[in-house]
Formats: C-alpha cells, sequence, structure tokens
C-alpha cells in the first residue's frame, strides 16, 4: 500500500488547506444559489477545501459529513437560507437506514468510492 510508511508518498495524495468561517459561510450561500443543495457547514468546509487545491486531471469527491438539518439554526443565523428542520427530520426518520463498513484502509475506501456510482 503506497501509504503505509511514507509521509512524502501519503502528501502526495493528500493535502491541506484552512477554511475561514467566512468562507464556510460563502460556500454554504453559493451552492445553494447554484445548485439548489443546502450543505452543512463540515460539508461546506471540504467543499472549499476541495475548491482550492482542485486538480483538472482528477475528479473531486467531496463527501457529506452531517445534515444541514442539525446545523438549522446556525445556518439561517449566518447566512438567511431558514431550513423547516422538523418535516425533513420525519422524512428521514421514514427513509431505510444504511450502513457501509469500511475498512481503514485505502484500497477498500478507494472500492467503496468506485462502488457507489456503479
Amino acid at each position: 500500500d503506497v501509504f503505509t510508511y511514507s509521509h512524502t508518498e501519503f502528501r502526495k495524495y493528500v493535502k491541506a488547506v484552512r477554511i475561514s468561517e467566512d468562507e464556510t459561510v460563502d460556500t454554504i450561500k453559493t451552492v445553494y444559489q447554484q445548485y439548489g443543495y443546502l450543505l452543512d457547514p463540515h460539508t461546506a468546509v471540504g467543499w472549499a477545501a476541495s475548491e482550492k487545491v482542485g486538480n483538472k486531471t482528477l475528479s473531486q469527491v467531496v463527501i457529506a459529513t452531517a445534515s444541514p438539518i442539525k446545523f438549522a439554526q446556525e445556518i439561517e443565523t449566518a447566512t438567511g437560507i431558514a431550513l423547516n428542520a422538523s418535516s425533513e427530520i420525519q422524512k428521514l426518520q421514514k427513509k431505510k437506514k444504511r450502513v457501509i463498513v469500511v475498512k481503514n484502509t485505502y484500497k477498500a475506501v478507494k472500492e467503496v468510492l468506485y462502488s457507489v456510482g456503479s
């Protein structure tokens, strides 16, 4: 496995960036306006980071880490975007729960990411 013992090799594939609170709020607003999709703050950080380190030769993958429902009040305060969390929670509670267990290896994560789109 390429990441096993080499920090140098790891850094070729993984980049770290800082995203400010203002950038996070701007990302939530922009994505909502452009795509009609409301990001939670954590996912907005991931989205903004992917924009900063974007690579035109590779596909970007942003994995949502939470529901915006969890942060409905904070999102409304920061962005002005109101979310009726109670009706959304009721809809979610009716859905079948799905869990994917993934081994903690690069290969396992890669296989899951490739299989989701299939």
